[in-house]
């Protein structure tokens, strides 16, 4: 089975430090990718600027308070394009705001993950994350992106 590939859309170093060990605690075989803003994302999953050789991602792990472009404006790009549209999104964020989860549902996401304050706590979602992601779901195939 080939490794998943994961986007990571993530603006907080500590965050992204604290995944990164999560996502290696619990055991996740994959290649992860990271960028710091919405409009990285949007050049990374199109290819284009300094990602015209990046892989198109299994999975997007997406923050929603990103700069440039915010997440929800990310999300409904990525479910707003046929050739995107079929890759699972899942907002990772500190917000649990009723609002931003009901914009999110409405707007696609696949799933809503609240990060929590704790390391441990933080763990176990993530591992609940990859166990159900990466390894019991079957994820559609990547399109090619011309």
């Amino acid at each position: 089975m080939k490794k998943k590939h994961i986007l990571l859309a993530e603006d907080n170093d500590g965050d992204i430090l604290l995944i990164k060990e999560c996502l290696a605690e619990a055991g996740a075989d994959i290649d992860l990718s990271i960028v710091k803003d919405g409009k990285a994302v949007k050049d990374f999953i199109g290819k284009q600027g300094a990602y015209t050789a990046a892989l198109q991602p299994d999975i997007i792990l997406l923050d929603i308070n990103l700069p440039k472009i915010t997440g929800f404006e990310m999300l409904k790009y990525i479910k707003g394009n046929d050739e995107l549209k079929h890759i699972p999104v899942i907002i990772l964020t500190s917000s649990g705001n009723e609002q931003d989860v009901n914009l999110a549902i409405s707007n696609h996401a696949n799933a809503y993950l609240v990060k929590p304050i704790d390391a441990e706590d933080f763990l176990i979602r993530i591992k609940a994350l990859t166990d159900f992601w990466l390894y019991a779901a079957e994820l559609p195939k990547v399109k090619k992106v011309s």
